[in-house]
This record gives C-alpha cells, sequence and structure tokens, in this order.
C-alpha cells in the first residue's frame, strides 16, 4: 500500500477495566512544539511478544487470518503446530518499542509514532514500508519522524464499551507486532533494468545497519490483511459520502478527501 492506506481490525474485543491496566507502561508525556493541535500526547513503552515462539504463532494466526487475542499489552496468538519459512528469522522479538500517540480535537482519530525501533525519514529511504502516513509527520525530539498507518478510519468502528484510548494502543500494539516481523524478515534489493533483483539475504539475528546504495532498498514481510480499499480510486468508488473519511479526520468523507480524490479520477 502506499503512504495513505491503512488496515481493519484484527484484534479480539479488549475486555481490560481500564486503560491503565492494560498499558502501565504508558503514560502523559510532553506535547512535542512541532504538533499543532494536538490536545494530549501520551508514550512509553511497549512490548507486543514475550518470546519468539510467540511471534511465530502470531504471524501464522495473522496468515491464516485467525482471531489474536490482546491481554496487559501482549498479542496471545492461537497455538498452532505449522511452520512458516520466517520462523528462524525471528529471534529477539521480545524487543521493548517506544511508541508516542498524539491525540488531536474531536473528532479526529489519534496519531501514532515509532521512535523506538528507528522509523524516521533516513530509515524509510532505504527501506519500503508499507504503511506509513507521510502527511504527519512531525519532528519529535529532534528527528523528523512519519506517522503510522495503522487503520483505515472507514472501516475501523470502536466499540462502544471500551476506551477508545485502550482500543487505540490494541491497534497501535498490533501494527508494531508486524512491524518487527517485517524489520526481521527484509531482504536487500537492487533495482536492475528497470527489475528488483534480490542481493543480499540477512543471517537470523543479524544486526542491519549498514549504509545502501542509492539503487538499494529493503523490503520484507507485512502479515495481515490489507484494508480493502487502498487507493483514491477504491476509496471514491466505495465509502460514502457521509461516512467516516478513511484518513481518520474523524468528518464525513464528502467533506474531507471525497472532492480531492473524485476531482483526480
Amino acid at each position: 500500500m502506499d503512504s495513505l492506506t491503512a488496515e481493519p481490525v484484527e484484534a479480539m474485543p479488549h475486555l481490560a477495566a481500564s486503560f491503565s491496566a492494560s498499558y502501565p507502561k504508558i503514560r502523559s508525556v510532553e506535547i512535542p512544539e512541532t504538533a499543532p493541535g494536538i490536545m494530549k500526547a501520551w508514550g512509553g513503552i511497549v512490548q507486543p511478544f514475550s518470546n519468539d515462539e510467540t511471534a511465530r504463532r502470531f504471524l501464522r494466526a495473522m496468515e491464516d487470518e485467525k482471531p489474536v487475542n490482546i491481554c496487559d499489552g501482549e498479542v496471545i496468538p492461537v497455538e498452532s503446530n505449522r511452520r512458516h519459512w520466517a520462523d528462524p528469522l525471528l529471534v529477539g522479538m521480545n524487543q521493548l518499542c517506544r511508541v508516542m500517540v498524539l491525540e488531536p480535537t474531536a473528532p479526529a482519530h489519534p496519531h501514532a509514532y515509532l521512535l523506538d525501533p528507528a522509523y524516521d525519514l533516513a530509515f524509510l529511504r532505504a527501506n519500503r514500508h508499507p504503511h506509513s502516513r507521510w502527511d504527519r509527520a512531525i519532528k519529535i525530539d529532534g528527528r523528523q519522524m512519519i506517522g503510522l498507518c495503522i487503520y483505515s478510519a472507514a472501516e475501523f468502528i470502536y466499540l462502544p464499551n471500551v476506551e477508545k484510548s485502550t482500543q487505540f494502543m490494541d491497534q497501535l500494539l498490533l501494527y508494531v507486532a508486524r512491524h518487527l516481523i517485517w524489520l526481521r524478515t527484509r531482504r536487500l534489493y537492487r533495482m536492475v533494468n528497470g527489475a528488483e533483483t534480490e542481493v543480499y539475504v540477512p543471517r537470523p539475528g543479524e544486526r542491519i545497519d549498514q549504509v545502501v546504495q542509492h539503487s538499494e532498498f529493503w523490503k520484507g514481510l507485512w502479515v495481515g490483511r490489507f484494508a480493502r480499499f487502498t487507493t483514491p480510486a477504491g476509496h471514491f468508488a466505495n465509502i460514502r459520502p457521509e461516512q467516516e473519511c478513511w484518513c481518520g479526520s474523524g468528518i464525513p468523507y464528502g467533506l474531507c478527501h471525497r472532492p480531492k480524490e473524485g476531482s483526480a479520477l
């Protein structure tokens, strides 16, 4: 997908009593000066996987389109004995990740950022990551950071009996889980005569920090379903004018992206 698309919810409804009980390491933080219109910021540490095997089960659950439970800020996938080609690459998956969430004025959806492992402009120049929001790029701690494309607001509907902040964090947790798998399964490609040619496959657990050439880039495995409508033409044809816009502005599509996307067809 391009930088303005997202994917539907794939988590089971969260039954936690409160946001603080579900994500005790996520707390209120200072709003970045480069983020106008933001009413509140919260951030901290998430850890999607307790061990490598959990990550491997999560990958298989996503590919098999099976539900994934989330309990106390950790993904709990169903058991599976099926093996996957990426299993040997998923090592060190109990990684701690630092995130930040910015809450704009209502009715807009929150914005999310992954601060560690790095997800900034320098990272993206050599990595063809499929789920970024370049339109939400801001500076955080002096670094230019790109927003995360967590879900399509035209498809994701908040449950009325669960805290919205908890549901948003559940979606962010699933995103980070997929991102860690993407990082571990990256392969280096080079454009040769207009075609993508694989030039390097990292060893399991290998640290990847080398500088790539201008024509080279990394691509990895992104697991799970994509949003049903991922292009302006798809949005225009399938999202009703009165339906919430896919971008997360919280206003109807007909008053948001529809005029622009329709005029471009």
